[in-house]
């Protein structure tokens, strides 16, 4: 069966999976699959791991990478399963080959569980997403194509000008000024999730969210941007790790290990994190991401601005 993916949460999005239902036998019972996925992008590859669920042992599994242009380097993410076989025997393709065979389901499980990362994870270095080439060789070039996904995405008209600048009015305190605008924001907007092809990583226009009155955690982070502008109060969009569970991230192996985008706000000495989820004061929010970096050990963001900076 083809289902959505849906995690709850997400209006739409382009994910999906392919399930089987076995019935009409008693286990033990072996089952052959054989599957071709076709992709228009090259940004967020699938990844691979032998462990399929629990009590289910692996005859034989092999996965093979075939790099048909060596010029465009490969890196593979560090797994429980191992290293690969390279074939590199020829200039023009390199292949990379992991072999699987007669694994019980409790070592499957084990080596599942013992890290963070359990699939085997492929990365390009460059690489291209609805036509919009990028570059995964460090994590400043995987930023500046982030930047440029957002380039022009935080102008507004002069009726939603004159409507902020009216909101505004004559204060003049910077933090309350962003206590205002953020207030304003949660009480006009709605989250909504919609994850479609590059519109997973590419902010929705600020002018769409004005008119509109919704958008997900990318569309909101970069609305609230566009309306700081206005005010002359400078931000940062940047991407994180959302959630409890968050991984370990290997800082000279870049790679796309982010699920969320918030702002920073820098003001004076401190800086205000705003997270477009959390219906509290923007102080809160700062509070509760210092907490979150005491709690889980240091938690890691990309900042994505303008002059080449990363």
């Amino acid at each position: 069966m083809d289902q959505a993916a849906y995690d709850g949460i997400t209006l739409a999005s382009d994910y999906r999976f392919l399930m089987y239902k076995v019935a009409g036998y008693s286990p033990p019972y072996i089952i052959h699959t054989k599957y071709t996925v076709t992709y228009s992008q090259s940004f967020v590859l699938p990844g691979f791991s032998p462990f399929e669920g629990e009590k289910i042992a692996l005859v034989q599994s092999k996965y093979t990478i075939k790099n048909h242009d060596v010029q465009n380097k490969v890196r593979f993410t560090v797994s429980p399963w191992g290293s690969p076989e390279v074939d590199s025997s020829t200039t023009t393709m390199h292949q990379y080959t992991w072999s699987f065979s007669n694994c019980k389901a409790d070592k499957l499980k084990k080596l599942s569980n013992s890290s963070h990362n359990n699939f085997i994870g492929n990365i390009l270095e460059s690489f291209q997403m609805d036509g919009v080439e990028g570059s995964m060789s460090s994590w400043s070039s995987f930023g500046l194509w982030l930047d440029r996904l957002g380039t022009g995405m935080d102008k507004l008209d002069v009726n939603a000008t004159n409507e902020i600048k009216k909101l505004i009015g004559d204060e003049q305190n910077q933090y309350k000024i962003v206590d205002k605008l953020y207030k304003y924001l949660q009480e006009n907007m709605r989250y909504v999730s919609i994850q479609l092809g590059i519109g997973g990583f590419k902010p929705m226009a600020a002018q769409d969210v004005h008119n509109n009155k919704y958008g997900d955690c990318k569309a909101l982070s970069n609305y609230m941007k566009a309306i700081l502008n206005i005010a002359g109060i400078s931000s940062k969009y940047l991407i994180i790790q959302a959630g409890n569970q968050i991984s370990p991230i290997d800082i000279n192996q870049p790679k796309n290990s982010f699920n969320h985008a918030i702002l920073a706000v820098p003001n004076g000495a401190d800086t205000i994190f705003w997270n477009a989820h959390l219906r509290k004061t923007p102080q809160v929010i700062r509070f509760f991401y210092r907490k979150q970096i005491r709690t889980h050990g240091g938690r890691r963001a990309l900042f994505s601005h303008q002059n080449n900076k990363v």
